[in-house]
């Protein structure tokens, strides 16, 4: 039997092991970085390269893109 209690928040059992996950709002899109991968989409960059200038991963700028497109029509 473990000697320790697990957390009832997992936030602090990831906390106890070295992991602080995001806040939600850290993760949400700013409307500026909204028009930003726009206009990189549509000046013809690569994702990876988006990803590196937005700071995320080239996943989320293809999901948030394909999101922002699909609103559009």
């Amino acid at each position: 039997m473990p000697s320790w209690k697990p957390a009832s928040n997992p936030r602090e059992t990831q906390a106890a092991f070295g992991h602080v996950p995001k806040s939600r709002a850290e993760y949400c899109w700013s409307q500026a970085d909204k028009d930003r991968l726009r206009k990189m989409v549509d000046d013809g960059c690569e994702y990876d390269e988006i990803a590196e200038q937005v700071g995320r991963t080239a996943a989320a700028c293809k999901a948030m893109y394909n999101l922002l497109t699909k609103k559009k029509t």
